[in-house]
């Protein structure tokens, strides 16, 4: 079975299983999602929806997947602060 990603909505997850969110300074932010595990998954969100048009921010629109690289724009990008 084939799957074709540029007709799927993709989804990440934002999670906490070897301390990414203390690394990335995002545990805060996460502080008050309540799991069962202390490392388990705090959200998913949203890295591509096809077709969506005038529905999500124009960057969600965009493809971020290839076969060598990711592909994000520069209004995606997290830069420090």
């Amino acid at each position: 079975m084939e799957f074709d990603l540029k007709k799927l909505p993709c989804f990440g997850v934002a999670g906490n299983f070897t301390g990414h969110l203390e690394q990335a300074g995002e545990a805060v932010e996460f502080q008050n999602v309540k799991t069962k595990e202390k490392n388990a998954p705090k959200a998913i969100f949203p890295t591509y929806i096809p077709n969506a048009k005038n529905l999500v921010p124009e960057f969600l629109g965009t493809f971020p997947f290839e076969l060598r690289q990711n592909n994000f724009s520069a209004r995606r990008r997290k830069t420090p602060d």
